[in-house]
């Protein structure tokens, strides 16, 4: 007998059938793929369980908005609200790629603006906060810089003191 057995493709690790590759952790494509979603969904719940600890009147569903343009959106499965622990497979989480522009819904790319007060993504033509009819309060903000920059100025109304 040959003790060095020449070794053929390995089949999946999770067993569906098809071969994997010591790549993808002796995974198949399909599989691995699966991994993959399931780690990034991970990661996205432990965000949101974070978030949650920060804010405690959060509710069973809820939308998340991140820094770098995606939305996490998480609803809980279960239904009764009196079961203190949640269970990572409990909640779905959802990961969202925001990629088209809030007012027109065409799709914008790498070239989407984001507004620096509402927080929308938009495209070219809906870029300014005129255009895209921003929910920023202009006026007030105005109001509340001049009134912080020029402070009142009240004369003595006594001419004399002694």
């Amino acid at each position: 007998m040959n003790k060095y057995k020449e070794e053929g493709p390995k089949l999946c690790a999770k067993g569906c059938g098809f071969f994997g590759t010591p790549a993808n952790h002796d995974l198949c494509s399909k599989c691995y793929n699966d991994y993959l979603k399931q780690k990034l969904t991970n990661s996205a719940a432990s965000i949101v369980d974070s978030e949650e600890k920060l804010t405690p009147n959060s509710s069973s569903k809820g939308t998340t908005n991140t820094a770098n343009g995606t939305t996490l959106i998480t609803a809980n499965s279960n239904n009764d609200e009196s079961s203190s622990s949640t269970n990572a497979d409990d909640d779905i989480v959802k990961v969202i790629k925001r990629n088209r522009c809030e007012s027109c819904k065409k799709r914008v790319g790498l070239l989407g603006f984001g507004c620096s007060r509402c927080g929308g993504l938009y495209c070219g033509t809906h870029r300014y906060p005129e255009e895209h009819s921003c929910p920023f309060d202009f006026k007030e903000s105005g109001r509340a810089d001049l009134a912080h920059k020029n402070p009142l100025c009240k004369g003595d109304k006594l001419g004399t003191r002694a």
